[in-house]
């Protein structure tokens, strides 16, 4: 009969060849383990309950936290004489991501897990069962799935080190997800590009398409950005703030950078496009026409353009907070000398702040501010009418 340590080993080894990420992480739930390798034929009914080299009985009633998981893989590969395995799993993995020079994400999920929360048996059922009523309601269609798919499902996103709050969330908004073979997979390409599980959650959250993108797109999409100067700690935070910069290619990349370097300085487009990665993303002519308004009506330098959070409001709010401003007489707009300061203020604090702010800063009430705003609206589609006619 198969001690503990010997069956979590041959567990963790079927998981790798399937491209699951058990095989990277510290904490295998026991259950699941017996459970998996009983699907392959390496244990029957009989062989549940056994006792591991710390001589801790375990069996499949809920998991046991015990020195052999604690320790990790390889402590366990080397308990049951496999270390050449562990060796060559640990390399293979290494040299994907230093061919790209990628930042191993299993290292850090090994040293987040050691810590984790541990899923009893009862409450994956309970989670399991409230997923499964909070799904149907978006998809009536998640009462055909058998409870056991949901528990596994659960328990593969837990061992990948999201929380079981996250884990509700992501499944019962998501119905899709419950029915998809490939969620792990989607799952373990982001986090070995670096992403952290919360920031992975996040990306699954605003982007179902994600399912569908390999790993060698997700890598092509970090190494065109590395050409672009952004740091490998700089490509989760893009990559998690808008996923659909994954749908791009290199090449379309590129020429947005440099499009974006021919308003900006080269440190300038990196600090833009972390705080707001939708540049990358968005249409060209409305980027375009931000610019053009701010730089040329406003008088504004590209300092204080990404200083503000320019690019993350409509061009019709920038004319609003504007226009505003120069009818009330509290926007500058005579020409000054170069090297001159503008009496006006900074742009931040013109378009960021909400309407109360703004108006308190200028010394208005909400109430004239909003209604300026619906007749500045009025008047410019009367202008746009005389132009048609």
């Amino acid at each position: 009969m198969p001690g503990m340590t010997a069956v979590i080993t041959t567990a963790r080894i079927l998981a790798f060849r399937s491209g699951s990420c058990f095989s990277r992480l510290p904490l295998l739930h026991w259950g699941y383990s017996v459970s998996l390798l009983k699907s392959h034929g390496f244990l029957t009914s009989n062989a549940v309950q056994s006792k591991c080299s710390c001589s801790r009985t375990c069996s499949t009633k809920g998991p046991v936290t015990h020195p052999c998981m604690a320790a990790g893989k390889d402590a366990v590969l080397q308990a049951c004489g496999t270390s050449a395995v562990t060796h060559h799993t640990s390399n293979l993995h290494s040299s994907k991501c230093s061919r790209r020079n990628l930042h191993c994400g299993s290292e850090s999920r090994g040293k987040m897990d050691a810590s984790a929360e541990i899923l009893t048996e009862s409450e994956l059922a309970d989670l399991a069962i409230k997923v499964m009523s909070e799904a149907s309601k978006v998809d009536v269609m998640v009462k055909s799935v058998p409870q056991a798919k949901v528990e596994r499902i659960i328990l593969d996103l837990h061992n990948c080190g999201v929380h079981t709050a996250d884990i509700n969330i992501l499944l019962a908004s998501h119905p899709r997800y419950i029915t998809s073979s490939k969620l792990i997979t989607a799952l373990d390409n982001l986090l070995n590009n670096g992403l952290q599980p919360a920031q992975a959650v996040s990306v699954l959250h605003d982007f179902e398409g994600v399912l569908n993108i390999s790993a060698g797109k997700i890598m092509d999409v970090c190494d065109a950005l590395r050409d672009a100067r952004f740091y490998d700690k700089s490509l989760p935070v893009i990559i998690s703030k808008d996923p659909s910069v994954l749908l791009l290619t290199k090449k379309a990349i590129s020429q947005r950078i440099g499009a974006l370097r021919q308003l900006f300085t080269t440190a300038d487009v990196v600090t833009l496009i972390l705080n707001y990665p939708q540049l990358l993303t968005g249409d060209w002519s409305d980027i375009q026409a931000k610019f053009d308004y701010v730089f040329n009506e406003m008088k504004v330098t590209q300092k204080q353009m990404v200083f503000a959070a320019l690019f993350r409001h409509s061009l019709q709010h920038i004319k609003h907070r504007h226009a505003f401003l120069v009818r009330a007489g509290l926007f500058d707009m005579s020409k000054r000398r170069e090297g001159e300061k503008s009496p006006n203020a900074r742009l931040d604090q013109i378009i960021d702040s909400p309407d109360d702010a703004f108006c308190r800063k200028f010394g208005f009430r909400v109430e004239e501010y909003r209604a300026f705003c619906k007749l500045f609206d009025k008047e410019l589609s009367m202008e746009v009418s005389d132009e048609d006619s």
